[in-house]
């Protein structure tokens, strides 16, 4: 999508697949075939698989296109699973009423395609959210390998000789990331920055959660991809940031304030952006900073 989705995380993509085939097996096995016989069930679980896949993938699509939106991604995870439940039923409800025409000859009426909206709208909300809570709530479907550690990191590509943390680097080594850690070891390059399109490759400002999508923002610009901010902030040395928020992580050479206000806080970036802090992670912040300062 214009570049902003060039991370298909899939693990993730796979998990929404399951996901609609289940969900579709199950309304096939709750309901009756209108025909009987091998080829009316047969053309029963099709329908359905239909049913079900067609407006998952209508709605990851959707979600990307309304996360581009700044008003969804500031009310908050919950009521933007709503509306694009919502916005999905409006586009489906076409879509699903000609998938009943075509398998079960209903008519293509106007008053069919209100019952078909009004029929699919609210399971389509429910199970949208419902399958989106684990990815909220930060569950991981699979487990993260070691972040590779080598003296010779293998050959990446980064913009203008930057790496990601912010570091110049030397022309010998223009071409890979490396952040030491101890002495004699080497970061390679996080594997979500690969995931960014060639242009938007510059230092790293700040990460930001959006559901199940992550927004990486640098020099070069933002880019929305598919993937999990706790699995992106274990790519990176510990040194190179700190997480503010539940859904904040920023690069610890782009902070030049923190401004408490009672129990919670932000961080001023370089950049004019302020990113908030929580009440559970102030103490932890500031400790941060009244170190490194």
């Amino acid at each position: 999508m214009n570049g902003q989705t060039t991370a298909a995380n899939p693990q993730v993509a796979r998990y929404f697949f399951i996901v609609s085939v289940v969900l579709g097996a199950a309304f096939g096995f709750v309901s009756d075939p209108p025909v009987s016989g091998a080829l009316g069930v047969l053309a029963h679980f099709v329908q359905w698989q239909l049913q079900t896949i067609l407006p998952i993938g209508l709605l990851m699509l959707l979600q990307i296109v309304l996360l581009g939106i700044p008003f969804v991604r500031s009310i908050g995870p919950w009521a933007a699973l709503l509306i694009t439940g919502l916005s999905a039923s409006v586009l489906f409800a076409p879509v699903g009423l000609l998938i009943d025409t075509w398998f079960m000859g209903d008519p293509y009426t106007l008053e069919q395609l209100i019952d078909e909206f009004s029929g699919v709208a609210p399971p389509i909300m429910v199970c949208w959210t419902a399958i989106n809570a684990p990815l909220v709530l930060g569950f991981r479907w699979e487990s993260q390998q070691p972040l590779s550690i080598s003296a010779a990191p293998p050959e990446t590509h980064s913009a203008e000789g930057l790496n990601p943390f912010g570091s110049q680097q030397s022309e010998s080594d223009s071409h890979s990331i490396e952040a030491p850690l101890v002495s004699g070891a080497s970061f390679a390059q996080p594997a979500f920055y690969q995931e960014l399109p060639e242009d938007k490759r510059g230092q790293i400002i700040y990460l930001k959660s959006e559901l199940h999508y992550l927004t990486v923002v640098t020099t070069k610009g933002r880019t929305l991809i598919l993937y999990n901010l706790r699995d992106a902030i274990e790519q990176l040395p510990a040194e190179a940031g700190i997480q503010t928020h539940r859904s904040y992580w920023v690069a610890a050479d782009q902070v030049v304030a923190v401004h408490k206000a009672g129990r919670q806080g932000e961080v001023e970036l370089k950049d004019g952006d302020r990113i908030p802090i929580s009440r559970a992670r102030l103490g932890a912040v500031m400790e941060w900073i009244t170190h490194r300062a």
